[in-house]
């Protein structure tokens, strides 16, 4: 993703991601996240990866690419958003079902 992505919030606005699995036989699973937790994620998970060290103890340097990521441990953000916080939105295709 970009870093647009960390901007584009909307009520009605949702991402679906795909996980395809080594067994072509099964279909993909499916995630259906709010654009708000996207944009929070994002934002969040790219300025910790900013603040840790890279290669050789040097600054990462900020661009473009964002990643979304299943597992956010290692940006030392297990406790949020370590294995398993996707999974609330697993097939959760409710979510997009009009309020009532």
């Amino acid at each position: 993703m970009k870093a647009k992505h960390e901007n584009i919030r909307g009520t009605s606005l949702f991402y679906v991601f795909l996980s395809f699995p080594t067994d072509q036989s099964r279909l993909p699973d499916a995630f259906v996240v709010p654009s708000i937790v996207v944009a929070d994620t994002l934002y969040r998970a790219h300025r910790a990866w900013l603040a840790r060290p890279g290669r050789g103890g040097k600054p990462h340097k900020d661009g473009e690419m964002r990643r979304f990521l299943p597992d956010y441990t290692r940006e030392n953000l297990g406790d949020e958003l370590g294995p398993g916080w996707l999974e609330h939105y697993r097939d959760a295709w409710q979510l997009l079902a009009p309020e009532t």
